[in-house]
């Protein structure tokens, strides 16, 4: 099995929202209003592999979804250019429908 070690890169967190201990992404939340959305990349490809996540939600909401289900996902194949939406296959993390699959940008199952 091969670990991948993480680390904030592109200056694309000035804000400081994602923070990574002991090999643990913490993403804290737009704190001083709207967040740009954003994703994680790694600089290498990857095949045959299996990958594993565990989260909590914290007991903190933000603007502008302070009233809203808390709303993320895990991307995966991302193929393509680097930006913001990239095609992928998306797993859901949103309060009530955790692990529904999506394709982004295009991304289709077969």
């Amino acid at each position: 099995m091969v670990h991948v070690s993480f680390e904030i890169r592109k200056n694309k967190d000035p804000a400081g929202l994602i923070r990574i201990d002991n090999g643990m992404i913490h993403i804290l939340g737009n704190r001083t209003g709207a967040a740009e959305p954003g994703y994680l990349a790694a600089n290498q490809e990857f095949g045959d592999y299996r990958f594993g996540l565990e989260y909590k939600w914290g007991t903190q909401r933000f603007a502008p979804r302070q009233e809203m289900k808390r709303d993320n996902g895990l991307p995966f194949h991302l193929v393509g250019p680097d930006r913001v939406w990239p095609t992928c296959m998306e797993f859901q993390i949103q309060e009530t429908d955790v692990g529904d699959a999506i394709g982004v940008s295009g991304a289709r199952f077969s």
